[in-house]
């Protein structure tokens, strides 16, 4: 990010046995950054919830989340786990 200052994330998650992709922010201060997540081809239908506000982006492109994060802010990413590729 550009505002400088330390911002950690972290990713919780049980992929591939599940969708569900959990990314936590922590900071010491509130800080505009903004976030890309990228959806991969096979994965129609994901949605991405930050505060109960869903985002939706094409298969094989990026969702962006641009605002002011802060501590404990939360992003759940569901992946639909029914059209996984065999390679996984």
């Amino acid at each position: 990010h550009t505002t400088k200052g330390k911002v950690k994330v972290v990713m919780e998650t049980n992929y591939p046995q599940s969708g569900k992709v959990d990314l936590k922010f922590g900071m010491t201060e509130r800080r505009y950054i903004e976030v890309n997540i990228r959806i991969p081809e096979w994965a129609e239908g994901t949605t991405v919830t930050v505060k109960k506000v869903k985002y939706f982006a094409p298969p094989g492109g990026y969702c962006k989340i641009a605002k002011k994060w802060k501590e404990g802010d939360l992003v759940e990413i569901i992946f639909p786990m029914e059209n996984v590729p065999e390679y996984f």
